[in-house]
């Protein structure tokens, strides 16, 4: 002990002579070491069990003394700083890190904490949570060489390095390799050629503006946005349905195109729907939010994937505009960043104020909230005309004095179908209504699951909650259509839900709901008409239970106006109390049968009863319901007489409602005739957030509600903003917020450089990477803001600088010091991506179908990548091979990976070796001298002529395969139709003739061996690596 105590004694004082040295950068040196080794158990994250109440992520937890009397950091005073003791120690009971990490600190890494203890501790706040700053431009050797202030920048920190600037890139590479960051597509010939036509001072500038001003622009920025924001054709999980979405693709493609400001282009998407009257395409745009996964699989719990879906939202708000790993504060305060579990689920209560289900229908319907796509401004018009019309007609009807005097009189209508379930026939329950058609038995597989029991007039029938009957003939019941429903009921018990009649056919959980729909729900009766639940859909429900083991007579009616208002619920012949649960239905539900008593993977009527069932296509009066109810007309009070007389005598007031119901109908068949598409829509109907313990969503913390809100500790909430969406845009479009501008330069400079100048763009939180050029990032984020976040003027700043435009063939001294190319002493070499590789072939071979916009396509269809399908459970394989991801998860970044399977999808995938066939069909028309050839298709898909070797190589290649073409078997010819064949004799013994397998596609290879060896060497120019990278 003595001897450790020696050691620790004079590495101190060695310690204290070195500690006035160098002044320690806390958030490049030190705090990266604390935030790996330290945060896990002494960070932010109080929940978890902060251990031994040690905090190290600030100066007053690290500096405050513990229980144990100790004080982990003394400012400037090392011998009594633990931490420093701890981590010199040589004992593992002692030793921090504890050896279990299994990270070490270094002899490098334990000076510099030791000198910063001594240096007195200064804590920094983290780079990235403090408002960019914009700094001066460094002066640099060489005057002459910067273009843009970024250059100075840039070439201030490889002098540092003992680096110097490149010489230029030749004009070929350098269109090239503009022509790839901004579009996406390598030039053709001809552009090539007009470029190098031009000696004009600003040649390159003119080139550079028409290829902003290109459609090709949208295309290719649009891609890395798709991937965050998880963009796919279909919805993902086992079922994986189309997903119609691409009107949103189209929409970020137009936004990209035009220049969009990025503080709009945030905003619209976030919370489009809460701008002052929103546009159809500001409510499109908002779609950004839904694109995660959905599913319809039956067992399925709505609340769980509700809040999937909103945690979703959440991860890809933070990584998209903050690039912040958010969702690691779902289940605990954030161990590294500012984020607490609160703050996280504030964000949710953002996000999750839709009135929405998590789960998606199995018929396929778009989940609401959602927008029509009217194709015009006139087709628009005439919606808010419809709408005018049907307020007008309310107006009209609720202004009519009724001039009926005197008591009328109330009979009930017949109804059009009546069981009296006194017996059962072999397939179901009789008819009583003269030519009416029975009910049918519905999933009763014995006699028990239906039973006959002592009712209210002879028998009735007694449900199990798994059988029922159906009506096939009984439909069309649409939200314009009025129904009556009455029988006596009786409860066998409490039932927490039972369905009792609906019209929804093939149920497999909430997302099915549709058409009318009579619960019981913790013993109160529940009637609806809905489009699809909860968002579309009118509801309500009676304040008071049933009473278990007595019958009722209930009656419910509903009179087609699709509001609350119109949905009425009479027990014994009065009208029950009842509350509103949805008054938002908005479109038509499906057309299906009434079923009674029972409903697919969905609790039936278990232990109830019903007698007397009767059907009415017609909303009856509260005067016929009593008379049915066998209530007496002279005991009925005043004003259900006077609604009974305006209902069915008052002509004027028939003629009005019947006009306002022509008025409903022509509205919803224009709103109809236009597709819905799945938007936001912010609802007071929105459930209450919470913190969900652990993030399980069946735990809410009732103790801790959450109202909207956000990480206030990375940017303060101006207290003048809405809490809502909209609010959230405004937070994150402040000029002063830390975060939002750099993400989007960090994204930007990589989309001209091929990385960030934060490698880790998609976290610039604590366990982030520090920015390489800190000066040059804050810079161009407050340029940015200050020039009205504009998108096209930066990327043209980058790619018109002197760093982009310098030579990519590093020196042995630069590629030594600088392998990665961090400090861009060098151009850029980038690896093409999945979408760029492909369009290139197609571009290349003359087959590329350049058509903007529209829906989404099949591989074979030759259009741009962009616009190709995307299954979620099983993407474009040889994208995948190329590192684009399944887009089931928000992908702010791409891994970028050089593997063997790459080459062997460019040589063997069918579109690529049809695009090496297109190319050799081209190029064989240019000369009839083989290198000629290879020489144009070279430079086709490269921009430029093969070097040399190259051409030697290939040369070799194109004889060697032209002198022994690759030999397959003949195509057989194809088969004569048979004759018509004689009937066969039935008593005749069937004989075992084996089928022929259908014939197998076989290589389609160019009968000319010129052509054929042609094609082999376009192949191998498209899996070359001059193909497959911009330089």
């Amino acid at each position: 002990m003595r001897a450790s105590a020696l050691i620790l004694s004079c590495v101190l004082t060695g310690a204290l002579a070195s500690a006035a040295d160098a002044p320690v950068d806390f958030n490049r040196e030190v705090r990266p070491i604390l935030s790996d080794r330290c945060y896990g158990c002494h960070g932010p994250d109080a929940d978890k069990g902060r251990k031994a109440g040690l905090r190290l992520d600030e100066f007053a937890g690290a500096t405050k003394k513990l229980k144990s009397g100790d004080v982990a950091v003394a400012p400037g005073d090392l011998k009594n700083s633990t931490l420093v003791q701890r981590i010199l120690s040589e004992d593992e009971e002692d030793v921090m890190p504890p050896p279990e990490l299994h990270r070490p600190l270094s002899k490098t890494e334990k000076d510099i904490l030791i000198r910063w203890v001594g240096q007195g501790a200064k804590y920094d706040p983290h780079w990235a949570f403090v408002s960019p700053q914009s700094h001066p431009t460094p002066p640099v050797a060489e005057p002459s060489w910067p273009r843009d202030p970024l250059d100075a920048f840039i070439a201030e920190a490889a002098a540092k390095k003992g680096l110097r600037p490149t010489a230029p890139a030749d004009r070929t590479t350098l269109l090239r390799r503009a022509s790839f960051a901004l579009t996406g597509l390598p030039p053709t010939a001809e552009e090539v050629a007009a470029f190098l036509a031009d000696n004009s001072a600003d040649a390159y500038e003119k080139r550079v503006d028409a290829m902003l001003a290109s459609p090709r622009f949208g295309e290719h920025l649009a891609v890395g946005w798709l991937d965050l924001s998880r963009y796919a054709d279909t919805w993902g999980y086992t079922g994986d349905k189309a997903m119609f979405a691409w009107p949103w693709r189209d929409w970020v493609l137009k936004a990209f195109n035009e220049n969009k400001p990025y503080d709009q282009f945030l905003t619209e998407q976030l919370a489009g729907d809460l701008l002052p009257a929103p546009t159809q395409d500001q409510r499109v745009a908002t779609a950004f939010n839904r694109l995660h996964r959905m599913t319809f699989e039956g067992g399925s719990i709505a609340e769980e994937f509700r809040q999937d879906g909103i945690n979703d939202r959440v991860m890809t708000a933070g990584y998209g505009f903050m690039g912040l790993t958010m969702e690691c504060s779902r289940c605990h305060d954030h161990k590294y960043d500012p984020i607490s579990q609160r703050e996280y689920f504030s964000m949710a209560a953002m996000f999750g104020d839709q009135n929405e289900n998590g789960l998606l229908s199995f018929h396929g319907e778009v989940p609401p909230p959602f927008v029509r796509l009217y194709k015009s401004e006139v087709e628009r018009n005439k919606e808010v005309e419809l709408r005018a019309a049907v307020t007008a007609a309310e107006m009209a009807l609720s202004a009519h004095k009724s001039e009926y005097q005197g008591k009328p009189e109330v009979s009930v209508p017949a109804p059009i179908a009546h069981f009296p379930l006194e017996s059962f026939a072999k397939t179901g329950v009789d008819d009583l209504v003269a030519g009416g058609k029975p009910a049918v038995f519905e999933r009763r597989s014995s006699p028990e699951d239906l039973q006959l029991m002592p009712a209210v007039k002879g028998q009735g029938v007694k449900f199990d909650g798994d059988a029922g009957f159906k009506l096939p003939e009984f439909k069309q019941l649409g939200r314009f259509d009025p129904f009556t429903f009455s029988a006596h009921l009786r409860l066998g018990e409490k039932n927490a839900r039972a369905t009792v009649l609906h019209s929804t056919g093939f149920y497999t959980g909430d997302g099915d709901a549709t058409g009318v729909e009579l619960l019981i729900v913790h013993g109160k009766l529940r009637w609806s008409m809905i489009h699809l639940w909860p968002n579309s859909a009118a509801s309500v429900e009676t304040t008071d239970e049933l009473p278990v083991g007595a019958w009722r007579r209930v009656t419910v009616t509903y009179d087609g106006s699709s509001k609350a208002a119109g949905l009425r619920i009479f027990v014994d012949g009065r009208e029950a109390k009842t509350t509103v649960v949805r008054d938002t239905l908005n479109a038509k539900p499906r057309d299906n049968a009434l079923e009674i008593g029972s409903r697919s993977r969905d609790a039936g009527f278990r232990n109830g009863a019903l007698d007397e069932i009767q059907l009415w296509r017609q909303a009856l009066t509260s005067a016929e319901v009593a008379v049915l109810h066998g209530l007496a007309v002279q005991t009925l009070p005043p004003p259900v007489l006077a609604e009974h007389a305006k209902l069915r005598v008052d002509q004027a007031y028939a003629a009005a409602l019947k006009k306002l119901q022509a008025a409903h109908l022509a509205l919803a068949a224009h709103q109809e005739s236009a597709p819905a598409f799945f938007a936001m829509e912010h609802s007071t109907l929105a459930p209450k957030a919470y913190v969900l313990t652990r993030g399980e969503y069946d735990k809410p913390d009732l103790s801790k509600p959450c109202d909207p809100g956000v990480p206030a500790r990375v940017f303060p909430w101006d207290e003048s903003l809405p809490k809502n969406r909209l609010g959230l845009a405004r937070w994150l479009t402040d000029p002063r917020h830390p975060l939002t501008s750099r993400v989007v330069i960090n994204r930007l400079w990589a989309q001209a450089f091929g990385a960030g100048l934060v490698a880790t763009s998609e976290n610039l939180g604590l366990q982030g990477d520090l920015p390489t050029h800190p000066e040059l990032l804050d810079t161009l984020a407050v340029d940015f803001v200050r020039n009205g976040w504009n998108t096209k003027a930066m990327l043209r700043r980058f790619v018109l600088s002197s760093t982009f435009r310098q030579a990519s063939t590093p020196t042995a001294e630069a590629r030594e010091k600088d392998p990665a190319n961090k400090y861009l002493a060098r151009g850029p070499v980038l690896r093409l991506t999945a979408e760029m590789v492909r369009d290139q072939a197609l571009l290349a071979s003359g087959k590329l179908v350049e058509k903007v916009g529209g829906e989404s396509v099949q591989e074979s269809a030759n259009r741009r990548s962009v616009y190709t399908y995307r299954k979620r459970t099983a993407p474009p394989d040889n994208m995948l091979i190329f590192d684009a991801g399944s887009r089931e998860v928000c992908q702010p970044k791409r891994l970028n990976t050089n593997t063997p399977l790459q080459a062997l999808v460019l040589l063997n995938n069918p579109g690529f070796v049809e695009a090496a066939k297109n190319l050799a069909a081209k190029v064989s028309k240019v000369s009839a001298e083989p290198s000629a050839q290879i020489v144009a298709a070279f430079r086709a898909v490269c921009t430029r002529d093969p070097r040399p070797a190259e051409l030697a190589a290939l040369n070799e290649l194109y004889a060697t395969q032209k002198a022994n073409p690759p030999k397959f078997a003949a195509t057989p010819a194809p088969a004569p139709k048979p004759t018509p064949a004689a009937k066969p004799d039935a008593k005749a013994k069937k004989k075992n003739t084996p089928v022929p397998p259908p014939a197998q596609g076989l290589p389609k290879i160019p009968a000319d061996p010129a052509l054929a060896a042609l094609t082999l060497v376009c192949s191998t120019i498209l899996a070359c690596d001059a193909a497959v990278t911009s330089r």
